[in-house]
């Protein structure tokens, strides 16, 4: 293998510019390539890899490459940060720490297989790179907060003028013997002004306005009458409908006018006044106030230095604590002094007053002295004003009303115990009110065929959504011992704290000893011919 040997020289081209102008991010480096035998590899395109090295044997920081040519002396030049980039970036390298190293390999052919040549520390030179740093400062280089620390400080003597950073905020402060003048928040992207704002930029002048034109660029105007500042009379002649501001020329009748002749401002809306302030302030619209105090029903009310907040709507009728008894608390007017609500202090009693009569008197009871009108929705001819259990008032229908069905007929129950069984369903009734007694009246015909077991008779009962009534019986006793026997009967039955709505009347037996069979109601069928009936009685 053939071995190739670089001599390399680092120019220190930094130093040949001027040194307080900013420094190039590359430096000079040169070197001549030879053969093993030492012969100058003349005018020869050959390939180049550098790698910045951060201490020995070091980790690389930065790598590029070079495709170069060499003269007729072996001799060729790169810039080191110039080159085709590999890895890392040139200017991020921190020249201020650690010790530096280049590391080169070289490819005669100009291609990609690189053989090492060696490793060589930089000195001075490169580290001049690092005076770019000297106009920037690191805050907290360790890492570690200090929500007080100041970036730049006038010197030793004045710790307290300076530009501080706070890092909890993002706020960068200019401060003045400890106080802010500027603030800049990185947070919130503002910027606050703690002290009088002077921008002299040439176009300042006396009573001028800063101005921005369409991108935001500020700039000192003179003011005229249609811009910044308006002078409503300048040449001293009278505009009685004068616009001071005007929403657009799109809208001319919405704004602030001023009328000469009246001395008052309006704010005009389409034209219409809704404030006009002259030696009085008129409202000629709907009227809001929300100061914290502002509440349903309160009254503005002022203090004794005419400052107005919405307070309780109350009354206070003797400050002075002296007995009125024909106080007015509310009048209809000065030409009505008869009409309105008195208090009278003696009887401790409110009066609804009309033309001097009471209609309503209002103390420890309530006194009606007219004619009463109840109309919450309930009210009809004919009703009661009834109360419930809360003392809640309602107008109840409660005239008797009656009613009355043609029942089912035919029907048997095959079987009969001493528990009671249903024999069959008469039909069913409405009850049109809740609260209201239920009187029902069933008369029919009755048999049984055959009692057993010590049985003489059965019983009858007449039932409401197949419950029996809690006051009283609703009952009637079949008692005979001949067969095919009809016996009528006549039950009357009072039922209560029925709900208003459709219920079922319907007819139980049972037998007080033994047993017995064929119980049947209206046997033979007569209630084809009107026989049977069921009458229904509701009433309060």
């Amino acid at each position: 293998m053939k071995h190739f040997f670089l001599l390399n020289i680092i120019i220190a081209a930094l130093f040949t510019s001027n040194i307080f102008s900013q420094a190039p991010q590359k430096f000079n480096y040169q070197g001549v390539a030879r053969s093993t035998s030492g012969s100058p590899l003349a005018n020869q395109n050959i390939s180049l890899r550098i790698t910045i090295l951060d201490g020995t044997p070091g980790t690389a920081v930065y790598s590029e490459s070079f495709l170069t040519k060499t003269n007729a002396f072996g001799l060729y030049a790169v810039n080191i940060g110039a080159g085709n980039v590999i890895s890392g970036v040139f200017a991020n390298i921190n020249w201020s720490t650690g010790n530096k190293f280049s590391k080169v390999e070289i490819d005669p052919a100009g291609g990609s297989a690189f053989v090492e040549l060696g490793t060589t520390p930089l000195l001075s030179v490169p580290f001049a790179l690092e005076a770019n740093n000297a106009s920037k400062v690191t805050l907290f280089a360790s890492g570690t907060q200090n929500l007080n620390k100041m970036a730049i400080q006038h010197s030793p003597a004045y710790p307290n003028w300076g530009l501080q950073y706070k890092d909890t905020a993002d706020i960068f402060t200019f401060l003045s013997n400890g106080t802010s003048v500027l603030d800049v928040n990185l947070g919130a992207q503002s910027v606050k002004i703690n002290k009088p704002l002077a921008i002299v930029d040439g176009t300042q002048g006396d009573g001028k306005v800063l101005t921005s034109d369409v991108n935001g660029n500020a700039k000192w105007l003179t003011p005229n009458f249609t811009a910044d500042k308006v002078m409503m009379f300048s040449s001293g002649t009278q505009n009685p409908n004068k616009m001071i501001i005007q929403h657009s020329p799109a809208y001319p009748n919405w704004g602030l006018q001023y009328n000469d002749t009246t001395d008052t401002f309006k704010y005009l809306w389409n034209g219409s006044s809704v404030l006009d302030i002259g030696n009085k302030v008129a409202v000629n619209t709907g009227f809001t106030i929300k100061d914290g105090t502002q509440g349903l029903n309160k009254v503005l009310t002022s203090d004794a230095n005419g400052v107005a907040t919405w307070q309780d709507n109350k009354i206070v009728l003797f400050n002075s604590g002296t007995s009125n008894p024909t106080k007015m608390v509310i009048q209809h007017s000065p030409a009505y002094p008869g009409w309105g609500l008195q208090y009278n202090d003696t009887t401790d009693t409110y009066k609804f007053l009309w033309n001097n009569a009471s209609v309503l008197d209002i103390g420890s009871t309530v006194a009606v002295n007219t004619t009463l009108s109840v109309k919450d929705g309930t009210q009809g001819a004919n009703k009661v004003l009834t109360s419930d259990a809360n003392g809640n008032a309602s107008w109840q229908d409660f005239t008797t009303k009656i009613s009355a069905i043609q029942p089912l007929g035919c029907q048997k129950l095959a079987a009969v115990t001493t528990s009671y069984q249903k024999i069959a369903d008469l039909g069913t009734f409405t009850k049109t009110l809740a609260g209201t007694h239920l009187e029902l009246n069933w008369q029919s015909n009755v048999m049984v065929d055959a009692f057993a077991g010590g049985a003489t008779g059965a019983i009858y009962e007449l039932r409401v959504d197949n419950t029996a009534t809690t006051i009283g019986n609703a009952t009637a006793l079949f008692r005979s011992t001949l067969a095919t026997e009809y016996l009528p009967v006549n039950i009357t039955g009072l039922f209560n704290g029925l709900s208003a709505g459709t219920h079922t009347a319907s007819v139980w037996v049972k037998t007080v000893y033994g047993s017995a069979t064929g119980a049947y109601f209206d046997p033979g069928c007569f209630n084809s011919f009107g026989t049977n009936t069921l009458l229904i009685k509701e009433f309060k």
